[in-house]
């Protein structure tokens, strides 16, 4: 799993042989930042869905949608060189979304909440710093 670059906020990780680079404009943290969204969410989301979005190897602007959700996020892939990609996500519209009847976070999660928080929390500040 990559992490987020603490100096220049994007983040970074590999896939297989390629080094992975995502990021996004200060002005969509911070939209996402007033819907209580955490931007790195978005970057793990889209790491999530690496292997897929780059088999093809060619620079793209796609739209990934949620049909249980109505929500969807808009990417722009960019080859770098044939070892090295960027992915910008351009936006992120949670406008549409019905939260009832979703599923809650399930009993007996594995991931740490308190220590992704309290690591959101700190690159939320250096974000507003810079």
């Amino acid at each position: 799993m990559g992490e987020v670059n603490k100096k220049t906020l994007v983040f970074e990780t590999k896939i297989e042989d390629i080094e992975l680079n995502i990021d996004m404009s200060n002005e969509l943290k911070e939209e996402l930042q007033a819907l209580g969204v955490k931007f790195y969410e978005v970057y793990h989301l889209a790491e999530s869905f690496a292997h897929k979005l780059l088999e093809d190897k060619q620079d793209v602007e796609l739209r990934l949608e949620n049909e249980d959700t109505n929500a969807f996020i808009e990417l722009d892939i960019k080859w770098e060189t044939e070892k090295k990609v960027l992915i910008n996500v351009l936006k992120v519209d949670l406008k549409k979304v019905d939260h009832e009847g979703l599923p809650v976070r399930p009993q007996g999660a594995r991931f740490d909440f308190g220590a992704i928080e309290a690591e959101a929390q700190a690159l939320e500040a250096q974000a507003r710093a810079n």
